[in-house]
């Protein structure tokens, strides 16, 4: 459908922006005097032709001709001139059009205005987003650095373990030594009494060491189990990482939809 626009007012530009962007609809030119109205500006900027006087309307190629002036005198001169050629929409119908066309035209600026507000959003999550990510790659660095500590950490008490046992060992071989002291001592009767002296040290040494390595062992069991603890933990923190990470790939995509069809 081909229009014709006469009068480039205010209320002539707003028809016209309005018509360029409807596909089915061609503005083939607009008429007024003035040469800086802002419809012929506008006019100018999106190629469309401008006509400065009534009588050299192309009626033949135009469907509808928009009368937007609300001049009666100009009303007459288009019905007498044109009105056998294509329909003539008067000021009353264009002042309706042109109402309803300025509603569109705030109802479009209101939802430019919700666009941008959901486009500084969408910058404003993506970028909380990223700093989840980062957060997150830092808190698996940290898990991965305590993960390796932990081990080295088991692999000491293991070690220390071994030790204890070795401590046991001796303590035992010590016992047995001391119990032997005493034994000689005893059948050298008198002349053993310093030897069983040093046979009792022997012995009390022994039960020290044996003690020792036992309470060693208590504190290399909670040791341990502590340490069992810690790396369930870094396993839980690791685990919440990922969902982390997936939660956010999710929001990302949910952006990246929203912006997809408030684009197109």
């Amino acid at each position: 459908m081909k229009i014709g626009i006469v009068g480039a007012g205010k209320g002539g530009m707003a028809i016209l922006n309005t018509l360029s962007n409807i596909k089915d609809i061609e503005v083939s030119c607009i008429v007024d005097r003035n040469v800086d109205a802002p419809g012929v500006v506008r006019a100018k900027e999106l190629g469309i032709r401008y006509i400065s006087d009534l009588e050299k309307i192309p009626a033949r190629d135009i469907d509808i001709i928009i009368e937007v002036t609300g001049s009666k005198s100009v009303a007459d001169i288009l019905r007498d001139r044109y009105g056998s050629e294509c329909k003539i929409m008067d000021s009353e119908a264009a002042r309706l059009l042109t109402i309803l066309v300025e509603k569109a035209e705030e109802t479009l600026m209101a939802l430019n205005g919700q666009v941008r507000a959901i486009n500084e959003a969408d910058k404003r999550i993506a970028m909380e987003i990223r700093q989840i990510v980062e957060g997150i790659s830092n808190m698996d660095d940290v898990s991965n650095v305590l993960s390796n500590a932990t081990q080295a950490s088991m692999n000491y008490i293991k070690e220390t373990d071994q030790i204890v046992t070795y401590v046991n060992k001796i303590a035992n071989q010590t016992k047995i030594l001391g119990i032997n002291a005493s034994i000689e001592s005893a059948r050298a009767g008198e002349a053993g009494k310093g030897f069983a002296v040093v046979a009792r040290e022997v012995s009390k040494l022994a039960e020290d060491s044996e003690s020792f390595a036992r309470e060693i062992n208590k504190i290399l069991v909670k040791l341990s189990d502590e340490m069992k603890s810690v790396v369930s933990q870094i396993e839980r923190l690791t685990e919440l990482s990922e969902q982390q990470v997936r939660a956010s790939g999710k929001v990302e995509d949910a952006l990246e939809e929203l912006k997809r069809i408030i684009n197109n």
